[in-house]
């Protein structure tokens, strides 16, 4: 068993988490409450995914402040550019964050989610 395995799963000792993960759950979450907005059909804008992402920021794991202030700075840049090319797109997701879940043998199950799933003029990629 890998040890990092061991200490974070068996032991629970706590790991410090990194800060590519941290960005990473930041921008997953301002996207799907963005995705969702736009299935529900409520009015989102360019300021609401900028106020998003500064509430759901954290400084956990950065190196410096500095690397911290550039990711930050380049976060907010990438996610205002993604939405103006997807509402320039124009395509409104079947579904956001919906669990699947499906059995291969006795012994074997998959569980998952899908992050989001597109009809694109009636097909699902």
């Amino acid at each position: 068993m890998p040890l990092k395995y061991k200490y974070v799963h068996v032991m629970r000792v706590p790991v410090l988490r990194h800060h590519t993960m941290i960005f990473g759950e930041v921008i997953h979450k301002v996207l799907r409450e963005y995705f969702r907005a736009k299935q529900e059909k409520r009015q989102f804008t360019e300021q609401d995914i900028v106020k998003l992402y500064e509430g759901f920021w954290s400084s956990a794991g950065f190196l410096s402040r500095e690397h911290e202030e550039e990711r930050f700075r380049s976060g907010k840049e990438m996610l205002v550019n993604y939405f103006r090319e997807q509402e320039a797109a124009g395509i409104v997701p079947l579904l956001v964050e919906e669990p699947f879940k499906f059995l291969i043998s006795d012994q074997v199950r998959v569980t998952g989610r899908l992050d989001r799933l597109d009809d694109r003029n009636g097909e699902t990629p």
